[in-house]
Formats: structure tokens, C-alpha cells, sequence
């Protein structure tokens, strides 16, 4: 059955078990709210008793009415085995399983809930920059804020080569000559 076939209950809002009677009452008491003379251009309410004319023409009659219930039963039916048949595709969960889900999921909640109380109590760095320097000189940071000024570097001269009286000789001063010199290595 569609969607609609299944609402003719719900439509006239009476339960599946109503006697006739119950089910005439109720379909009066919408007739009289719905009705196109009380509610003349109003479209939605033409909707709404097209529905109740079409659930009181099933529910009214009796043969249509068991044919409607007996319909309702068999979708009800299939409805249930489909559900029957998806069921049984899933393991059941043992109650090892059931632990181990649980334990899973309470670890991952206070793992989660304790980042977040860590990252809202560690104290952030602030950096205060008075007003006036703020327009001449760039923020302070952690690295600078605590060193002083350096004094300006001295000017770097160019190298020059020093005079020859300077010069040492290259032979007083080579670790292998004066180990030759000294006579604990031969020479080559």
C-alpha cells in the first residue's frame, strides 16, 4: 500500500479497532470543519477534505474497509521481514563486544574532554606594546622583549696584507718541518 492508503486512520483520527460508528462521528465532525462553504478559497482546506471524503469512502464501507486492513496487514508483514532479513546480515554484539564498544567510546570522550580543559586553561602569551611605540618600532616579541639594545656594530675595514718585517716564515711555523728539524721524523 502507498503512503496515503496507510493514513485513512490517521486521517480521520480514529483507531484501527473504531466501530462504525466512531468512524461516521469522526468523519462528520471534519466535514463540518473542512467544509467548502465555511471555507470558501481556501485551498489547503479543499485538500484536507478531499482526504477525509477518500478515508470515510474506504473506512465506511465494510468490505472496502477489510480489504484496506487486510492490505495494511500484509505491508506491515513485509515491512517486518525486510527488517527480519537486514537483522539478521549484523552479528549479534556479546557482552564482551558490548564492553569493549563501551570502553572505546568512554575513553575517546575523556580523551577528547580533557584536550579540551587543557587547551582552555593553558594561559596564552599576551604581548602589551605601549601606544607610542607601537608607531615607531615593530611589536616586541618573547625573543626581544627581554634582551637590551645592542649598540651599533663597528664599521668592518677591508683586509690588509701585513708588512713583510710581520711575516713569519712558513718553515717556523709548519708542525711537520719542525718535527723533521727536531730529528722524530725522517725526511721525506
Amino acid at each position: 500500500m502507498t503512503s496515503t492508503a496507510r493514513s485513512h486512520y490517521q486521517t480521520l483520527g480514529v483507531a484501527p479497532d473504531a466501530s462504525p460508528d466512531e468512524v461516521r462521528r469522526a468523519y462528520r465532525q471534519l466535514a463540518q470543519k473542512f467544509h467548502p462553504d465555511r471555507n470558501a478559497g481556501k485551498a489547503s482546506a479543499q485538500d484536507s477534505m478531499a482526504r477525509v471524503n477518500g478515508a470515510y469512502d474506504v473506512l465506511g464501507d465494510a468490505q472496502k474497509r477489510g480489504e484496506y486492513d487486510q492490505a495494511l496487514a500484509q505491508a506491515a508483514h513485509r515491512k517486518h521481514q525486510t527488517w527480519a532479513r537486514a537483522a539478521s546480515l549484523v552479528p549479534p554484539l556479546t557482552r564482551g563486544s558490548w564492553t569493549l564498544v563501551f570502553s572505546i567510546s568512554a575513553l575517546s570522550i575523556a580523551t577528547f574532554g580533557f584536550a579540551a580543559l587543557y587547551t582552555a586553561a593553558t594561559p596564552r602569551p599576551v604581548i602589551v606594546v605601549p601606544a607610542r611605540a607601537a608607531q615607531t618600532a615593530p611589536p616586541a616579541t618573547a625573543d626581544t622583549a627581554s634582551a637590551a639594545p645592542m649598540p651599533p656594530a663597528p664599521a668592518i675595514e677591508p683586509w690588509k696584507e701585513p708588512p713583510p718585517s710581520q711575516r713569519t716564515s712558513f718553515a717556523a711555523t709548519d708542525p711537520v718541518t719542525r718535527l723533521v728539524r727536531d730529528g722524530v721524523k725522517p725526511q721525506p
